[in-house]
């Protein structure tokens, strides 16, 4: 890194720490650069999680901007209200006391819209400013999607200061089709009117698109920690340069072309996320969650609820008949359109059943918490404000009401009403028993009123009107929350009222998720650790990781407790796995690696795989009578049904004959419901096949997917819900295991391999003539041994016995041998979760496994457990003594009666491989396709990231499968060396800088700076685990003059420059209260020529460096990159 930074020595020492001079340093690197042959400046992505203190960061990188001589900058965010937040950022850095830097809300100037800017700004600038001149502009995504021409023509052509896209993931909805003309003269995604479930452009989109085009000089910093879940999502990040000339990939189409290929659609966000690191356009820190419980506690809904749940199950259900019967001869759209609008008010009204169920249960612990010195944030979606705005609409704004509305029930009521006659005596009979159903009112009024009124509840949701309860006479009323101020300031004033502890329960929405403040700060007198409870999840896991940030920040006294609530109606699960699949997602992207999302409570839910699809299939097929059950899969349910009957002493014919009756039972409610929810078809009569002696009723296959079957089945009792979706989770687990067992299992990301006995042979280092040197690659040879020994299967039985005397685990082998004349041989273990008890019957006998883990002696452990009955059908037990030396056999003379070796060589192409994928992709057929895969040694001292190129047994008799393996290789070697050459910059480069330093700015126990990007994203690693900062603690663990003295040393810093101060920061700001030096800058002269202030391009050597240069002086924002004010690599013009 060669760029020297130009900021404050007290800005540095005392107002930032180092974890967020890197992400400043970094940006400003990534800015001398421009992408080859497209003009346009390189972007810097900020991913850091939330409370790291991304607003901090924003403020430093434009402060540094203005000391080097700009003069605007565009600060974009999602809330009007984040405008205070930003100019709480500027004062914290200390740069509001620089004369001349001016914040200004867009919204709150008031500028009309056939008129510009430039009056504006400039008439406030001329009221006592001397120095160098700064006007931030903080404008909402919304504003400028319509004020687009006016800040445009505000900022001029040759626009080359900062443009913040604050909360950028405002902007991630990008289609990935073709492109056409559009409006601003570039570009547009097809189809922008698009049919139902195609992807296209957002006006965002299109809008940030749009303006980082017209200004390809800007320095354009993106800043989320929640930026994309999806490749094609990044599609409004042009700068970062992961396509287009110069790369691999010419266009954006060719990119996610490759990038959604079978073998790496799944992985692609790790691999985005390792080459934005690797090249130094991404950097992305969180918290450290040292301290913060995570609970995912579980809450039995009462019987009268659960009641209640299934009158409305019922109801809905004659609901779906009646809308089956729609017949529409003058649109035939019309009932598709009215299934559709019914199917998402049903979802609707059940997820508003299921987050009132959980009601009563979090006053109790909300009430709990505040009792114990907590103070509580409960976290929701639904506000039901447009339930209660139709109602207002009917009745009127003085009414009084004897109860809160019940959303659930106006949600039913007007499906029915908008598309069913209500002239049909069915539909007036449904309507009828809707009305006389006691369905629970709107629970964000609920919590509000019994959890002390609006004068003890802050609620943070975005509401313009709510029902309140009048303390004296118990009245209901509507209340104006924009009475006392404006609507935009709610937020920030109930936000304030909560952190002074004049109110001790806080309730946000998706409103207040972003950018505001709840943790137990310094700053303020509300220290009460806070316990976060999330009442009713998010539709996306971005919302969920914004809501859950609030509460979790930096410079708070004491960590967080956050509880995720969950019912025990099975339904809901269908709103975990949604959040989970992204939060899998999204920790791919700002990790690197998508391990690091599994620390949440929810990362297990996720079904919505292609795995979850094998299963739900098998399941209607079961369902369906197309298939046998398994005998092997057994949900608890089935398998608390059969020790219920206590039957494991009779024979085995007995037992399976109950087993199936119990499955037919369920069977047949199960489909029965199905069909009513349309999930099934009716029954058709087909002719004779060749399966069918006659004619029969089939019913032919679903075509429904995970998402919608997760859906469907809230529309069914609660028990059945509890039996189908534990049905369909252990059928899950079946079908994972197996394809672990095949050695094919790839759910998704960048699966690790582990094992007790992997080692790396060699690695060759790839030569690539006529690359650049960044681009580094080597050929790993691994050797994996799956063996287990006997002394190890001997240990695990030990070990099992002592903590069960009793158990029946022991060794097996096959009854019959395989076809080369092998018995099999197993040691078989009990299947029970780690430190349950052993059930037992009435009578208190110990009841047997309904299934086992198996190892075998070359193969190790079996991914897939084997059912009790199937064991003992196929096996006889074997003793020990004798077991001792068949085992010792196989083992050592690798002898697998399948064939397979217990020995195998792995060859993995790993560095930086994103590069090279299109080669890659030539060579192979898409079904031959190499996986991305994490290798880790045994001894955890190497691990590896790259492209299982081939895999070959050790042995080397195996001549055939060698000689395969080694062929892949060296076509892959050959295509390499042979590959055009790519401009890849990287910065260890030599034009991007020189060598890289790296500086420790903290001293022991804190943040290591390292300015070599590739550090936390090496080449030879591939990523790492996400780089935790604990900015709760000091972390500026030395004193400002020796963090200075690093920087400068280090060559990062120059101290030679002045500043106009302004005034100096308060004693109770941050600073030590002592006055700031007042610096006079230097006026310009009436010969200075700003339009050439001697510097070069930031690609070319500086002829004399900053720290020789004098006071920042007045510039004009240049044109062109040789006509730009002094960067780290050119000077600043002499005074005379």
């Amino acid at each position: 890194v060669s760029y020297r930074l130009a900021l404050p020595g007290e800005m540095l020492g005392r107002h930032l720490s180092a974890a967020q001079v890197q992400s400043v340093l970094l940006a400003c690197q990534r800015h001398e650069e421009f992408l080859p042959g497209q003009g346009q400046r390189r972007g810097f992505y900020l991913g850091d999680g939330p409370g790291v203190g991304k607003g901090r960061q924003v403020a430093a990188f434009v402060t540094e901007r203005f000391l080097r001589g700009d003069t605007k900058a565009l600060w974009v965010s999602a809330a009007a209200d984040l405008a205070l937040d930003a100019r709480r950022d500027f004062r914290d850095v200390g740069a509001l006391e620089f004369e001349g830097l001016q914040l200004h809300d867009f919204k709150r100037m008031k500028v009309w819209k056939d008129k510009p800017m430039s009056k504006h700004c400039d008439l406030r600038l001329e009221q006592g400013a001397s120095g160098p001149r700064m006007q931030v502009i903080f404008v909402t995504y919304s504003m400028l999607v319509r004020r687009q021409d006016q800040i445009l023509q505000w900022l001029g052509d040759g626009f080359s200061g900062p443009i913040v896209f604050d909360e950028c993931h405002k902007a991630k909805t990008c289609g990935g089709g073709e492109r056409k003309a559009s409006y601003w003269g570039s570009d547009q995604e097809t189809g922008s009117s698009s049919s139902r479930g195609e992807k296209v452009y957002s006006k965002t989109a299109l809008s940030v698109i749009a303006l980082q085009e017209m200004l390809p000089k800007a320095r354009v910093m993106y800043v989320s920690a929640t930026g994309a879940t999806e490749a094609e999502n990044l599609g409004y990040m042009t700068r970062l340069g992961l396509y287009g000339t110069g790369t691999a990939f010419p266009d954006r189409k060719s990119f996610l072309s490759v990038m959604s290929k079978h073998g790496w659609a799944l992985s692609a966000m790790e691999l985005v996320s390792m080459e934005l690191k690797r090249n130094g356009s991404f950097l992305a820190r969180t918290l450290s969650y040292d301290g913060v419980e995570f609970e995912n506690r579980h809450y039995p809904v009462s019987q009268e609820y659960v009641a209640l749940y299934d009158k409305s199950v019922y109801l809905w259900q004659r609901t779906i008949a009646e809308f089956g019967r729609i017949e529409s001869v003058d649109d035939p759209k019309w009932k598709s359109l009215a299934m559709r609008s019914m199917f998402a008010a049903m979802q609707r009204f059940f997820k508003q059943l299921c987050t009132a169920a959980k009601v009563p249960e979090v006053i109790r612990m909300a009430k709990e918490y505040l009792e114990s010195g907590h103070a509580v944030v409960i976290g929701l979606q639904t506000t039901g404000e447009a339930r209660v705005a139709g109602l207002l609409a009917k009745r009127g704004d003085e009414a009084e009401f004897d109860a809160f509305v019940e959303p659930a029930a106006l949600i039913m009521e007007k499906v029915i009403t908008d598309f069913l006659p209500k002239d049909n005596l069915r539909v007036q009979a449904i309507l009828a028993e809707a009305k006389a159903l006691e369905l629970p009112e709107n629970p964000l009024d609920t919590l509000i009123d019994s959890l002390g009124g609006p004068a003890q509840v802050a609620e943070m949701t975005g509401r313009r009107k709510r029902l309140i309860r009048h303390p004296g006479t118990g009245a209901i009323t509507c209340m104006r929350r924009d009475e006392a101020c404006t609507l935009d300031m709610v937020n920030v004033e109930e936000s304030r009222a909560f952190q002074r502890g004049d109110k001790l329960v806080c309730i946000i929405s998706d409103a207040a998720s972003a950018g505001i403040s709840l943790q137990s700060d310094r700053s303020v007198a509300n220290q009460r650790r806070r316990a976060h409870i999330t009442l009713e999840l998010a539709w996306s896991a971005d919302k969920t990781v914004q809501q859950l940030g609030r509460s979790h920040r930096s410079n708070q006294v004491v960590p967080p407790l956050f509880l995720i609530l969950n019912s025990s109606i099975a339904g809901e699960n269908r709103f975990a796995s949604a959040v989970a699949k992204r939060l899998q997602q999204l920790g791919a992207l700002t990790r690197g690696d998508r391990r690091a999302a599994t620390a949440d409570s929810l990362a297990g839910s996720n079904v919505e795989t292609k795995y979850g699809s094998q299963a739900l299939k098998m399941l209607y097929q079961i369902l369906l009578g197309m298939i046998d059950a398994p005998s092997d899969i057994s949900p608890v349910w089935l398998q608390e049904a059969l020790d219920d009957a206590e039957i494991h002493d009779m024979d085995e014919a007995f037992q399976r004959t109950v087993r199936a009756k119990v499955l037919q039972t369920f069977v047949d409610d199960a489909t029965s419901h199905l069909t009513s929810v349309r999930v099934f078809s009716k029954p058709v009569r087909r002719e004779p096949a060749r399966w069918l002696e006659e004619e029969a009723m089939i019913r032919p296959m679903p075509k429904v997917s995970v998402r919608t079957f997760l859906n469907r089945i809230l529309c069914l009792p609660v028990n059945l819900q509890a039996k189908l979706f534990g049905y369909f989770m252990a059928i899950l687990d079946h079908v994972v295991a197996d394809a672990k067992r095949r050695n094919d299992y790839y759910e998704g990301g960048i699966p690790t391999l582990y094992g007790d006995n992997i080692k790396l042979i060699q690695e060759e280092v790839l030569n690539l003539e006529n690359q650049p040197a960044a681009l580094q690659l080597r050929m790993a040879t691994f050797e994996l041994d799956s063996g287990f020994s006997w002394e190890k299967a001997q240990q695990k039985v030990e070990e099992e016995k002592k903590r069960d005397p009793d158990t029946t685990s022991g060794f097996y082998m096959s009854k019959s041998p395989a076809m080369n004349g092998q018995h099999w041989l197993c040691l078989a273990l009990e299947n029970r979760p780690h430190g349950a008890q052993v059930k037992r019957d009435r009578r208190g006998r110990r009841l047997p496994p309904s299934n086992y883990r198996i190892i075998r002696p070359t193969t190790g452990v079996v991914r897939s457990p084997k059912d009790r009955l199937e064991l003992r059908e196929q096996n006889v037990p074997v003793k020990p003594e004798r077991m001792e030396k068949l085992w010792k056999s196989q083992f050592t003379k690798d002898i697998c009666p399948r064939g397979k070796c217990r020995k195998m060589e792995l060859l993995l192409l790993n560095g930086a491989v994103m590069p090279v994928l299109p080669i890659i992709n030539s060579i192979f057929p898409d079904q031959r396709l190499p996986k991305v895969i994490r290798v880790e040694t045994s001894d955890q001292t190497v691990m590896r990231v790259g492209l299982q190129i081939a895999t070959c047994p050790s042995d080397p008799r195996k001549v055939k499968d060698r000689e395969w393996a080694f062929y892949w290789r060296d076509r892959v070697r050959q295509a390499l060396m042979t590959m055009k050459p790519l401009v890849y910059t990287s910065p260890g480069d030599d034009d991007a800088g020189g060598d890289p330093a790296e500086v420790d700015l903290t001293g022991e126990g804190g943040v290591t700076m390292t300015t070599d990007i590739v550090q936390p994203m090496s080449v030879e690693t591939g990523p790492q685990q996400p780089m935790e900062i604990d900015l709760a603690k000091d972390s500026r663990a030395v004193g400002e003059s020796e963090m200075l003295t690093r920087l400068e040393s280090a060559g990062l810093w120059e101290k030679a420059f002045s500043y106009p101060a302004r005034r100096p920061l308060p004693a109770d700001e941050g600073t030590s209260g002592k006055k700031a030096p007042r610096t006079r800058a230097r006026s310009k002269k009436k010969g200075d020529d700003e339009s050439k202030p001697g510097g070069k391009t930031p690609t070319e050597p500086a002829q004399e460096t900053a720290a020789q240069a004098g006071p920042v002086q007045e510039v004009s924002a240049p044109a062109e990159p040789a006509q730009e004010a002094a960067t780290p690599a050119e000077p600043a013009q002499e005074a005379a």
